[in-house]
């Protein structure tokens, strides 16, 4: 099968990369394009060796690039549009001494799956999101993003997820969607294998280390938009760059520019997606339009759409998708509400903004409902659902290569 010759070919070259200890550059880019055969796509951008000596750095760590529209990417809904930018993989020099090249391409696959290339790392982060928003009013939240970059701070969070895969095995369990890619491969037992060199000591269930894991995404959002409402967003970066010194953020953290602005460099690959969403654009367009809706058209459109999602919703994740749009949508009417309240007490006989004040009040009014609505709902299929990105070439029960997987 090309597949298996496809993986084969990883691990030979795994093999040589790790005995050059990462610093080859052919041996380096040989790796790349033999990721980016398995993955179908030119996705992967570059390999970083971190020679830090800090127990805190990962064995590795895989991100997506950052892109200045990165928080319309974590809003946009499309649980399918896991890689829209890129992405890098870093690996720490100690793997080359205490991993095999079939441990460590178990492990940087294992990764590349659940941050990239599944939206398992999407829903982590929307579901810790959804949570942490529910606990704050709008008049905060509105203060939250006020002159910051709201995909600067997105991403640090989305980041402390990525740094945080659900490490549990793969061959005796089924809990995360993208493991199954691994047992296809023949490299599930590798990465079980590295899992009894790094938790050897370790107690906890799988349930209990990904309970874990969740509490954390929680606890990591709490403490960044709580810093944010604090005006102390900086301190915490400045805490995160020198507490995990990563070659990757050294390649994203720039130079603090402006109050807007923490300094990150926007960047995107240019690639051919496997998987394209249809009418991207038009997908694109939908999601600015969502964010800053112009007109009470759009507005009412957007309460609509939501509608519709309700009514099609079938997984958890698609249930967080509909309460962070809710959320989101009720704090831009909110800011309109209180810009058209201070219009009327200056002039009072203005009909026209009395009948704009009202519309907004009454979208808020169906968006509560259709939040208790959504809350109440019943989801049929009780699933956590990851939406895999197969290889090409591979399947899962029989079904289409692009499948909702449990986990």
């Amino acid at each position: 099968m090309i597949l298996k010759d496809a993986t084969t070919d990883l691990l030979l070259k795994m093999e040589v990369f790790m005995a050059k200890r990462g610093q080859d550059i052919n041996a380096r880019r040989d790796l790349i394009q033999a990721i980016n055969t398995i993955t179908g796509e030119d996705s992967l951008d570059a390999i970083y060796i971190n020679t830090t000596d800090n127990y805190l750095i990962p064995d590795v760590v895989v991100l997506p690039l950052y892109n200045k529209d990165f928080n319309l990417y974590l809003m946009d809904g499309d649980l399918s549009n896991t890689c829209p930018f890129g992405y890098t993989v870093e690996i720490h020099q100690r793997t080359f001494d205490t991993l095999t090249p079939e441990e460590l391409t178990a492990v940087v696959i294992h990764d590349i799956l659940q941050n990239v290339q599944s939206c398992s790392a999407k829903v982590r982060f929307m579901k810790a999101y959804s949570n942490v928003q529910g606990k704050y009013t709008n008049e905060d939240l509105l203060r939250v993003f006020d002159g910051m970059s709201s995909a600067e701070v997105m991403f640090m969070g989305f980041m402390d997820i990525c740094t945080r895969p659900f490490r549990v095995p793969v061959m005796s369990f089924d809990y995360i969607g993208t493991d199954e890619v691994l047992k296809n491969m023949d490299l599930g037992d590798a990465y079980d294998s590295y899992l009894v060199k790094v938790l050897q000591t370790s107690d906890k269930t799988p349930e209990e280390y990904i309970e874990a894991e969740t509490k954390q995404d929680y606890k990591m959002m709490k403490t960044i938009l709580q810093a944010c409402m604090n005006r102390d967003i900086r301190h915490y970066y400045t805490m995160v760059r020198n507490a995990t010194p990563l070659v990757t953020l050294d390649n994203i953290f720039g130079t603090p520019g402006t109050t807007a602005s923490l300094g990150f460099i926007s960047r995107m690959r240019s690639f051919k997606h496997r998987y394209e969403p249809a009418n991207s654009n038009a997908v694109a367009t939908l999601s600015e339009s969502f964010l800053n809706p112009k007109n009470e058209l759009e507005l009412r459109f957007q309460v609509d759409k939501i509608i519709s999602d309700i009514r099609f919703a079938e997984s958890e994740p698609e249930r967080e998708v509909i309460l962070i749009k809710i959320k989101n949508l009720s704090i831009k009417l909110f800011k309109l509400k209180d810009k058209y309240d201070k219009r009327l007490q200056t002039n009072p006989t203005d009909n026209k903004t009395r009948d704009e004040y009202e519309f907004v009040c009454n979208l808020l009014d169906e968006l509560e409902l259709l939040r208790q609505k959504t809350v109440k709902m019943d989801i049929k299929e009780k699933r956590y659902g990851v939406f895999v990105q197969y290889p090409k070439g591979y399947e899962y029960g029989g079904s289409p290569v692009d499948n909702y997987v449990n986990y």
